[in-house]
């Protein structure tokens, strides 16, 4: 295809002028470059990087021209072979460090010629209507067209070669690449880009993390004792670098007023100088939560334990999953209310919680079940004139189960604070206790066999005077005085 025609016929010689005056604009040369690059040299634009062969995604620029969506990270592929250009190019990249820089090997001098002279051919071939030519121009334009395919193919294979054998650099400085397959190449020079321009990546200790990992970095967070063996949880101990991380972070939004969401943690740490897998990042916050360094609340009320793995793999509440710091409690108020919990409410260690809000909404739960219970009881043997007195410690047993877990850590162990434990253990001891063994003893039934006695003979009474009738009346008032039962001393 040079400048003469030597061996053409005048048909031949016509077609020819008519396709070099064929006016192209220059972005259909850098869309059919653009095509071969994604199609044979870069794939679907993701790099695998590290040991967690974590995926990046990256946008192209060709000499300096977006060619894709907007991406974290860039590709600028120079196609020029002058060196003043090319020198040009990389003094423009210094600075830009989230862009790699290819410059195109040199060596095929025509490249750019040919895939122009391609576009115009190409160009010329659809603008023509094939069957209003003569026989002899349809002739000729068919052999252009199977030329120009097979052209393409040939410009396929020289701009594989070119990036191939290209030069990579980096904010101004040439960058080394070993791999001599070109997708192997590209993949390593953006590794490059990703290992400088994401300084903090490596804080993930080269470890993998998935989604479906999440239960169990949880359980094994809030299982795991300080003082285990070195190497006794290998897993656990690379989270802890990331984690403490993630830590800091929350604790700087919470020192400016901010609270944190999973959403927004996740931006973050999925953002330059980071660039951590989702799944990491939501492994170190499921670490954090599993050893109670944060919470976790959703609308207000505290993420369960059983429920954090599936809520946090939640895209849709992310944005609403608050990350905070616990809230700091006076360690002797929480043992205060371990003691009333073992005292009052009967529970064991093994039935408490470690964390103290955890404690707290264990108590607030026991302490409805127990008001439920004795109103019941109450209800059963009304009979009673005693169990009046269970009135007013169900009402205080209800105040306090009311009550948020700020002022059962706080306020409720403290001798003087009204419907406090101290007030409520009283009560136990005075009136709930003995009312209770009663109603469950024998005793029980005799004084409800002699109620009934004396419910039946009452119309009797009526027909009696003197001793008979006092002693009547002195034996009911006593069967139905609220205070017949003896409190203890």
């Amino acid at each position: 295809m040079g400048d003469t025609y030597n061996y053409l016929t005048n048909e031949e010689q016509d077609i020819e002028q008519e396709i070099k005056s064929t006016d192209i604009d220059s972005s259909k040369e850098i869309d059919e470059l653009k095509k071969i690059l994604v199609s044979d040299v870069l794939g679907k634009m993701t790099v695998a990087y590290g040991e967690q062969r974590a995926q990046f995604r990256y946008g192209l620029r060709i000499d300096g021209v977006q060619q894709s969506a907007q991406q974290p990270i860039w590709l600028n592929v120079v196609t020029s072979t002058n060196a003043q250009d090319r020198a040009d190019a990389i003094r423009m990249g210094m600075g830009m460090r989230d862009t790699i820089t290819l410059l195109l090997d040199m060596s095929d001098r025509t490249l750019f010629d040919d895939l122009r002279m391609y576009v115009k051919t190409y160009t010329y071939l659809m603008r023509t209507d094939k069957n209003s030519q003569s026989e002899v121009r349809q002739q000729i334009i068919s052999r252009k067209s199977v030329a120009n395919e097979r052209l393409y193919t040939e410009l396929r294979t020289r701009i594989v070669k070119a990036a191939a054998n290209g030069e990579f650099d980096y904010n101004g400085g040439k960058v080394e690449v070993k791999s001599t397959e070109v997708q192997a190449r590209m993949a390593e020079g953006l590794g490059t880009l990703i290992g400088r321009y994401y300084t903090n990546f490596s804080l993930l200790g080269g470890q993998r993390y998935e989604e479906t990992d999440l239960a169990r970095i949880i359980m094994n967070a809030s299982q795991h004792q300080p003082g285990m063996l070195d190497g006794m949880n290998a897993v656990q101990d690379k989270l802890d670098v990331p984690a403490d991380d993630v830590f800091a972070a929350v604790s700087r939004d919470k020192g400016k007023g901010m609270v944190a969401t999973v959403k927004s943690l996740l931006d973050a740490y999925g953002s330059v100088p980071y660039g951590w897998p989702y799944a990491a990042t939501l492994a170190c916050i499921g670490h954090l939560y599993g050893s109670d360094r944060i919470t976790l609340t959703l609308d207000g009320k505290p993420v369960q334990r059983s429920e954090a793995a599936r809520l946090l793999r939640e895209t849709k509440k992310q944005d609403s999953i608050r990350v905070d710091l616990p809230r700091v409690f006076d360690t002797r108020k929480v043992s205060q209310l371990r003691d009333f919990a073992r005292d009052f409410l009967g529970l064991t260690a093994a039935d408490l919680p470690s964390n103290a809000i955890d404690l707290a909404e264990a108590v607030t739960a026991r302490l409805k079940r127990e008001a439920e219970s004795l109103t019941q009881l109450r209800v059963r043997n009304a009979q009673f004139g005693f169990v009046q007195q269970l009135d007013e410690p169900i009402e205080k047993i209800n105040y306090a189960s009311g009550m948020s877990e700020d002022w059962l850590l706080g306020d409720f162990t403290a001798q003087e604070t009204e419907n406090g434990s101290e007030e409520l253990l009283e009560f136990k001891e005075d009136v709930i206790d003995p009312i209770v063994a009663f109603l469950n003893g024998s005793q029980s039934r005799i004084l409800a066999d002699g109620l009934e006695w004396l419910k039946n003979n009452k119309p009797n009474i009526d027909y009696v005077s003197g001793t008979t009738a006092s002693l009547y009346q002195s034996a009911e008032q006593l069967a139905n005085d609220p205070n017949i039962l003896p409190q203890n001393q």
